[in-house]
């Protein structure tokens, strides 16, 4: 999708500003296998509507990862809601209509639907829909909505900004951290959290487990393509050896990418038997949206995602062989 041009984004803003303050009932949702993006994103909404008096539920099918264990209202995201009487809908951070998982059904019950999200996949989706492609993170378009709605910012709406905008540039590291980023990553800091706290938490703070994953992922790390392109990952018996979860294997897609001589790295790790959850990560030329497309995920160029079955050398194969397709195609 085409980005909106800035009149057309703010038309956008204010109309969904609009429904939102005529609607009693509100129910937010993120996407599976949730970041702080999708995450940050749908508790600052949830406390500016409620600031408005609104009614507001926040959903996720999947648990929030516990290196975003100081998000605020972390533990009223419910992933199997009830919800008895009419309320609208709103999807933050969910490139398609998949990413909703099983609380898809959820969003097409609403009275009325509305799409916040940042992702070039995006195909507007909703009744109402502010999807721009240049924005850093979903929470720009969110703070934008949440301006239109009148409402004061406070420290907690800050930190859940923040920790969606900082995890979604990789720390003001990645391509998309624009100076858009940064003049909100100000305007957040002045409602104020405790930045060193919240940073510390994000980036710097791991479990026992979590370095036991990177290290088993540097022992089973393979390079091919003139050592572009690296890959590695863990199967549940792994996982179960070492008393990891999930979270653990933050940072080992990103800790592969790293190496001086990578362009594009991926890192596996098995959810169910014969199931591989894949993180892909680029530096500079290699789109591994595409490569995750390929495999019915998707993501943003430098960011991305899927699922391979199979075995665990199988999924490398047929990870491996993507990417050094689109590695000849995009080099």
């Amino acid at each position: 999708m085409a980005a909106k041009t800035a009149t057309t984004m703010n038309d956008s803003i204010q109309s969904i500003a609009n429904a939102l303050t005529e609607s009693g009932s509100i129910v937010v949702i993120s996407h599976i296998s949730p970041d702080g993006d999708t995450l940050g994103s749908a508790s600052a909404l949830a406390m500016a509507l409620e600031k408005l008096g609104k009614k507001v539920r926040i959903t996720c099918e999947g648990k929030v990862p516990y290196m975003l264990r100081m998000l605020p209202l972390k533990e009223r995201f419910e992933s199997e809601p009830s919800v008895d009487e009419p309320y609208t809908a709103v999807s933050v951070d969910c490139g398609d209509v998949m990413r909703m998982g099983k609380l898809y059904p959820l969003f097409i019950a609403g009275k009325k639907r509305i799409n916040i999200d940042h992702h070039t996949t995006n195909s507007g989706f909703g009744d109402l829909n502010c999807v721009d492609p240049t924005a850093p993170a979903t929470i720009c378009l969110v703070w934008e909505l949440i301006r239109a709605l009148g409402v004061q910012a406070d420290k907690n709406m800050g930190l859940a900004a923040y920790i969606a905008l900082s995890t979604d540039t990789g720390n003001f590291n990645y391509s998309n951290t624009t100076p858009q980023a940064f003049r909100l990553a100000a305007e957040l800091l002045e409602t104020g959290f405790d930045l060193s706290e919240v940073a510390h938490s994000l980036f710097r703070e791991r479990t026992a487990a979590r370095a036991k994953v990177i290290g088993l992922c540097a022992k089973r790390m393979q390079l091919f393509g003139n050592d572009t392109i690296a890959v590695s990952g863990v199967e549940l018996s792994d996982m179960q050896r070492i008393g990891a979860s999930d979270a653990d294997c933050e940072g080992a897609a990103d800790f592969l990418r790293d190496i001086d001589t990578v362009e594009a790295s991926a890192f596996l790790r098995e959810v169910e038997p014969g199931v591989f959850k894949v993180s892909l990560r680029s530096q500079k030329y290699l789109d591994v949206s595409k490569v995750a497309q390929r495999f019915a995920g998707g993501g943003h160029k430098h960011a991305a995602g899927a699922k391979v079955n199979g075995t665990l050398n199988e999924a490398i194969a047929a990870i491996k062989d993507a990417l050094l397709q689109e590695a000849s195609e995009d080099n």
